[in-house]
């Protein structure tokens, strides 16, 4: 019995810690938009950190098919984010479409991750 609770325990701390992780991901995604150019290289890895963890730990399987739409739309937008930088004033156009893009990133490994999941699953099947 004691160890059906500590499971449980554990797995509700891992779905906390994932729910964190996805919050802070989208937060850092939004606000590294305001990052010099130099910065690129340690903001991207850290955005795909932070995708890869979100899609081991965050989505259940019942949320596969939402989240999988979700994210295929937030790709085909963040393919379309140059558009943005036309939004005046010119600074403000180009902060979005840097944080769209950043928000891409940071999805595109979760979506991979949870993709691959649901192919397994129905092989499995």
């Amino acid at each position: 019995m004691k160890e059906v609770k500590m499971k449980s325990k554990q797995t509700i701390e891992k779905n906390k810690l994932g729910h964190w992780i996805f919050i802070f991901g989208l937060a850092f995604a939004f606000i590294a938009g305001l990052v010099p150019k130099e910065w690129i290289v340690p903001v991207t890895t850290s955005l795909i950190i932070l995708g890869t963890l979100v899609g081991f730990l965050n989505i259940k399987k019942e949320e596969t098919t939402p989240f999988l739409i979700a994210t295929t739309s937030l790709i085909v937008i963040g393919t379309a984010r140059f558009g943005l930088t036309l939004i005046p004033p010119k600074e403000f156009g180009l902060f979005l479409a840097t944080a769209v893009g950043n928000i891409t990133i940071f999805v595109l490994p979760a979506a991979l991750i949870i993709t691959i999941k649901a192919i397994w699953a129905l092989a499995e099947d």
